[in-house]
């Protein structure tokens, strides 16, 4: 989503306009719960985080100001309500792979989103991270390496670490 359709879309959620609260959830639930997956490894829990990522939206929309970059704004609201949700519930937490399907409107059907989540499994937390904002989010390396605050030619070096990762794993897997 652009900036301007974002900003549009943030100011009619703060006058109470549902049909434009349905259009930015149908244009994120699918990011917000993979990107909360990869971080909890619960399709609970990332439903729990995708539940809490629009509310907030929803109760603070008259405190959002113009935002410039719309995928990093929810990238980044969803990453520290995911990692918040992992320290309170750290307790009861599993760090299991729960390989439950993800009850979220989507056009990658469960078979795609169980192969995704398995081969991000082999990967380290940094790849994963890059990995979902590459693939998931769309980002260049340049965005990535802001936002990780990493140099872009080491998110460059990572995530080809990470899709070799993946590709050798496949060709493990695949006798």
């Amino acid at each position: 989503m652009d900036e301007k359709r974002f900003n549009h879309i943030i100011k009619l959620i703060d006058i109470g306009d549902q049909s434009a609260f349905e259009e930015l959830y149908n244009e994120y639930a699918k990011r917000i719960t993979v990107l909360a997956y990869s971080i909890l490894k619960d399709s609970g829990f990332a439903q729990d985080v995708l539940q809490s990522v629009m509310i907030k939206i929803w109760q603070k929309s008259s405190a959002i100001k113009r935002v410039k970059n719309p995928d990093a704004y929810i990238y980044t609201l969803t990453k520290n309500i995911a990692i918040d949700y992992y320290r309170i519930n750290s307790k009861r937490y599993k760090n299991e792979i729960s390989l439950e399907e993800i009850n979220i409107a989507s056009p990658i059907d469960e078979q795609s989103k169980l192969i995704f989540f398995s081969l991000i499994e082999v990967l380290d937390d940094d790849e994963k991270e890059i990995v979902i904002m590459k693939l998931v989010f769309n980002y260049t390396h340049f965005q990535i390496s802001e936002e990780m605050k990493l140099p872009e030619g080491t998110v460059r070096w990572k995530y080809k670490v990470a899709i070799d990762k993946i590709r050798k794993y496949i060709d493990i897997n695949k006798k």
